[in-house]
């Protein structure tokens, strides 16, 4: 997580004279989705190879916690 807050703060302090506070906002938004995109997929891939019925059931409500929250950063991004 500390490597994303670092990456975050690099995107906005390099954009931050350059681009208006709404195309920030964009870009922010889009960095996280990214990164939670990627979550979803290394969820699924561990739920995929887990023998552990209870484990995979953990990963699979990660999952889906992490497509709600993409979902909802698509609807901010719609919305604003």
């Amino acid at each position: 997580m500390a490597g994303f807050l670092s990456f975050l703060q690099l995107i906005i302090s390099h954009s931050s004279g350059c681009l208006s506070a709404e195309q920030r906002f964009c870009t922010v938004e889009n960095a996280q989705k990214a990164l939670y995109c990627t979550r979803v997929e290394s969820l699924a891939h561990a739920a995929a190879e887990t023998d552990d019925d209870f484990l995979r059931l953990v990963l699979e409500f990660r999952q889906g916690q992490f497509e709600a929250i993409i979902h909802w950063l698509d609807r901010c991004l719609e919305t604003l």
